[in-house]
């Protein structure tokens, strides 16, 4: 059956997994579509290397819901023994006072300490995160953090040897200049003269590496190059077409499409 990412999100158990006793939550980034489609191009690769060592070729298929199910490997192994899992909620901020999100005066910093036990509230209150005599650590924490700015609260934790981050905004992460110099994000402008951004690059390559964005050629766009070069004349391009027997095509234009969300 046809599907879409988030009636995925809801068959699959992903939502109610990650809204815990609370309502289900959706996550608004189309991650089932997106990985889906990473699988279909890893599946193609493997599909023509067998068939350049067979000469055989075959049908390759998969599913949203088979990837929705690969993306919660850790949440669907049982075994016995096994840890309890992480349990979401609506509001969900983290499992731990060192492993959650923060607010900050101006946004918000996400916090992971790779062994929160060893973490003392000494080092925090050297490193100018007093935390006050409260038995809670979470409000204590977020107490001391609250009045400071994203920045000096990453500086504050990494001076106890905390790792944090402030949780940038998507409109941060497209102006990175760092991002933009690697290409991971692409400005395009479209038909009509205005500009939108894309995303750019996910692998980079020794040997075969392009640079800047790839336009996406219109049905029929380069009809008379290729027939062209296969020795047939103007004349005879132009009565493939206007027999129906081939599409003379122009550029695609070069706009973002509605998102059907």
């Amino acid at each position: 059956l046809p599907g879409v990412d988030m009636v995925l999100q809801a068959m699959s158990g992903m939502m109610t997994s990650q809204g815990g006793d609370d309502e289900p939550v959706a996550n608004t980034i189309a991650i089932i579509d997106v990985t889906t489609a990473s699988m279909c191009v890893l599946s193609s690769v493997l599909g023509l290397y067998h068939r350049e060592r067979t000469g055989e070729g075959q049908r390759i298929w998969n599913s949203l819901a088979a990837t929705a199910t690969y993306l919660q490997s850790e949440e669907l192994v049982r075994y016995q023994g096994r840890p309890a899992l992480v349990k979401g909620s609506e509001n969900h901020r983290g499992p731990g006072w060192l492993d959650r999100f923060y607010a900050t005066r101006d946004g918000w910093v996400r916090v992971q300490a790779t062994d929160p036990a060893k973490v003392a509230r000494q080092s925090l209150a050297k490193a100018g995160l007093e935390m006050g005599g409260g038995d809670d650590p979470i409000a204590a924490l977020a107490q001391a953090v609250a009045p400071l700015s994203g920045d000096e609260a990453v500086r504050r934790f990494a001076a106890a040897g905390v790792p944090a981050v402030r949780a940038r905004r998507v409109s941060e992460v497209l102006r990175d200049p760092e991002l933009g110099r690697d290409e991971f994000v692409h400005v395009r402008a479209a038909s009509d003269g205005t500009y939108f951004t894309t995303p750019g690059r996910y692998a980079t390559f020794s040997r075969t590496q392009r640079s800047g964005p790839m336009r996406v050629a219109g049905i029929g766009e380069h009809a008379f190059e290729v027939l062209g070069s296969a020795g047939l004349t103007k004349e005879q391009i132009d009565a493939l077409g206007a027999a129906g027997s081939i599409t003379l095509g122009a550029p695609m234009e070069q706009k973002l499409m509605p998102s059907y969300r």
